[in-house]
């Protein structure tokens, strides 16, 4: 029943209107961005959370087991959240540890070092001490371009 109201409303719409097939193509191409865009948006509060449980050391069949059923219900894929959150951190990780690197080769302190990988990079203080101790001993590595 429910077909056949939509395909009398597809009938009624396509006797009202005159529009060629470029236009046919160009709106399913928007109905699929604008399907991606909403998944998207679906999706972003569960990568937040699986982040920051993957900060706290969780691992990622962990994570997956519990953002499991509230995706499910949305018909989001859990463990893909969990691998782009993953993806996201192992990012954001990388740069952290560029920019603190970079940040000690220019003569900035370890307390600077930590002061952005907590501020920008969102690091527990722990974390972030650990990290600018080792960018502070990487940055004084003689360079090896030689």
């Amino acid at each position: 029943m429910n077909r056949e109201k939509i395909v009398n409303q597809v009938k009624t719409l396509l006797r009202s209107t005159s529009f060629t097939d470029a236009d046919i193509v160009e709106a399913r191409a928007q109905i699929v961005r604008e399907d991606i865009a909403a998944s998207d948006a679906a999706k972003q509060p569960f990568i937040e959370r699986a982040i920051k449980q993957l900060r706290r050391g969780d691992d990622l069949p962990t994570v997956d087991a519990a953002l499991h059923a509230e995706c499910q219900r949305l018909g989001l894929d859990s463990f893909d959240i969990a691998v782009t959150a993953r993806a996201h951190l192992e990012k954001l990780q990388a740069e952290a540890w560029t920019e603190a690197v970079q940040l000690c080769r220019d003569g900035a302190d370890t307390y600077a070092a930590i002061d952005v990988l907590m501020k920008k990079y969102g690091f527990a203080w722990f974390d972030a001490q650990q990290v600018a101790a080792r960018a502070k001993a990487k940055a004084a590595e003689p360079s090896r371009n030689n």
